[in-house]
């Protein structure tokens, strides 16, 4: 795996219309560098850009579609209730499709569903194949603490800046 990942969430549309083409191009270029780590985010438009270098290929790449994250109208909202990730899950898998995500990490902790479930959720779905490890970001360290009493997570991805530190309140 590549020490890198190219994050390919602006792909999905998101931030506005996107070239599939000008996608498919740059989603290449990473390749020819040598980049086979892949932040897909979840289940947003990526899947036809990403999906032409996975076909027949899931091996040679890591695919990291981060979930537990919500639109609630105009608003991104946490979101790592067990139905939610389990959806997150299997529209990864139908927009890429593959058999199995290679990680799974968590966006941020959900004030709603205790760090134990979201843990217990993910637990499950790596016993059945659909995702091989899975990660957090965003989490205090007592929030990793309490959710690898259940699992221990394959990667922690802290926050970068003040600004996103002050909003999880630490």
């Amino acid at each position: 795996m590549t020490p890198i990942a190219y994050g390919i969430w602006q792909f999905g549309g998101d931030w506005g219309p996107v070239d599939e083409r000008a996608a498919v191009d740059a989603i290449r270029h990473a390749r020819s560098l040598g980049i086979n780590f892949f932040d897909t985010a979840q289940a947003h438009g990526f899947g036809r850009a990403l999906a032409v270098e996975l076909c027949g290929r899931q091996e040679q790449l890591v695919i990291a579609p981060k979930g537990g994250l919500q639109m609630d109208g105009d608003r991104l909202v946490r979101d790592a209730s067990p139905a939610w990730l389990r959806k997150g899950v299997a529209a990864s898998l139908e927009a890429l499709g593959i058999d199995y995500i290679d990680l799974y990490p968590v966006h941020r902790p959900d004030p709603g569903t205790p760090n134990r479930e979201t843990a217990a959720t993910l637990a499950n779905l790596v016993r059945e194949g659909l995702s091989r490890h899975v990660g957090v970001a965003n989490y205090s360290t007592a929030q990793i603490t309490e959710f690898a009493a259940v699992l221990p997570a394959g990667t922690v991805q802290p926050p970068y800046g003040a600004t996103e530190i002050t909003g999880l309140g630490l």
